[in-house]
This record gives C-alpha cells, sequence and structure tokens, in this order.
C-alpha cells in the first residue's frame, strides 16, 4: 500500500461508521455530502470551529484550490469567503461548513450568493452555542466550567431558526436531525438552483479542543 492511502482508508471506515449516528457528526455529515457530490469539481470552505477536525478530515482534496480556511481567531468570515472562492471557481460547487455560532457574525452575506445564484451548500454545524468558549474554560478549569454556568455562550432560549432566516435572504434550506433527512437535504440542496443552507443538529454537549 502506498504511503498515505493506510490512512485515506481508515479515515473512510472512520466516516461509513459516522454517517449513521444520531445526533449528527461532523464527519458523517461530511461523508454524506462527499457521496452526493461523487465526481463533482468542489472547494471546501471551513468555519466549523470546533468540528473543524472532522469536517477537514474528510475530504480528499484535488489541488491547491480545494481547501479554504483561517488560522486566527476570528469569526464570521465563512460566509462571505464562499461567496468569494465561488466567483473565482465558477465551474466548482462550494462546500461551506459553520457553526451555529460563526454564521451569527454575518449572515446577511447570503443574500448576496442568492441574488447571484451561487452553487453554494452551506452546512450549519449547529451544537446551540460557542461550544469553542465552553471547551476553552473547561480546558484552562474556568469558573464557568466549575459551575456548569455559561454566560452568553448558548444560542437557545430562544433557538436560531436558520432555515427560515437562510428562506428570508433568498436561499433553499432544511433541517437535518438524523442521515434520512440529511440525504434527503442534500439531494435537494444540489438540484436546487442556487445557495441552500442545512441546519444540522448535533449534539450539544460540550467538546474537546480540537487543537
Amino acid at each position: 500500500m502506498a504511503e498515505g492511502e493506510g490512512g485515506r482508508a481508515t479515515t473512510a471506515a472512520w466516516a461509513a461508521v459516522e454517517k449513521d449516528k444520531v445526533p449528527l457528526t461532523s464527519v458523517g455529515i461530511m461523508a454524506t455530502v462527499l457521496e452526493h457530490l461523487g465526481d463533482t469539481p468542489v472547494s471546501f470552505v471551513d468555519e466549523s470551529v470546533t468540528n473543524s477536525l472532522g469536517t477537514r478530515a474528510v475530504p480528499s482534496l484535488d489541488d491547491s484550490d480545494s481547501a479554504f480556511g483561517h488560522k486566527g481567531g476570528a469569526l464570521g468570515w465563512g460566509v462571505g469567503a464562499a461567496i468569494g472562492v465561488s466567483l473565482a471557481f465558477p465551474d466548482r460547487r462550494i462546500v461551506c461548513t459553520l457553526g451555529d455560532g460563526a454564521i451569527m457574525y454575518c449572515p446577511q452575506a447570503m443574500y448576496t450568493a442568492a441574488r447571484q445564484k451561487l452553487p453554494i451548500l452551506y452546512i450549519v454545524m449547529n451544537n446551540g452555542g460557542y461550544a469553542i468558549i465552553k471547551s476553552g474554560t473547561r480546558a484552562q478549569k474556568q469558573r464557568a466550567y466549575e459551575t456548569d454556568t455559561y454566560i452568553g455562550m448558548d444560542i437557545t432560549n430562544p433557538e436560531v431558526d436558520f432555515v427560515s432566516l437562510a428562506r428570508g435572504l433568498g436561499l433553499g434550506s432544511a433541517v437535518a436531525a438524523n442521515p434520512e433527512e440529511l440525504n434527503t437535504a442534500v439531494k435537494n440542496a444540489l438540484s436546487h438552483n442556487g445557495p441552500f443552507l442545512i441546519d444540522c443538529k448535533l449534539d450539544r454537549a460540550i467538546p474537546d479542543l480540537p487543537f
């Protein structure tokens, strides 16, 4: 076996198991999306933050234009960056993975994607809050972790209706809480003329830091 093939085989086996899990996982979501994409040329834009390890592990990248990310700590760049990547590579499907916290910074950029009918699939990894901050408080043994009181870190009460938000800005949209719903949503997204958002419901437990 050539160098690298063993790692890809292990990742593929991991992804195959994750595809059937409820709640959905970033690995399973990406595996499902890639299965539906087939040989479609694609570029990935990732701002899924605590889910980035899984999101970035699954795709096998074809060239230097296949993946776009951010090494700094800023949030909110992903929605707009996907538009820029789509305009730069009009022959590619764009898959933009976002945390539910990250998308809250600049959701209005999706209006431009809809106006230009760009082939962007926005995938919201919805874990109900700013999990990266919660993970940080746990890693540093801060008071929020000790008291299990995360002030301003939850995106609940009320929940954000990302499906309605996307539709209001001109996108197609759907929610997915299990593999069957995800498969249907991805099929609809890839046949839609323009951008599409899928609100994917993930586990809301505090994750370990991915880096």
